[in-house]
């Protein structure tokens, strides 16, 4: 049984570290996103200003 539980922990360790990294990722593309969609909001009160 402690053999069965090492091996269910081992996995749940992986499997959490796996998904930290993929929300990593995830987190820096909407970062991203996030600024290119501040520049256009930008561009566009600019714009706005000049009509």
């Amino acid at each position: 049984m402690a053999n069965d539980d090492d091996k269910l922990f081992e996995f749940m360790t992986k499997m959490y570290s796996e998904m930290k990294e993929g929300f990593s990722s995830v987190n820096s593309k909407l970062d991203k996103v996030e600024e290119r969609l501040d520049k256009i909001d930008k561009i566009n009160e600019k714009l706005k200003a000049v009509k």
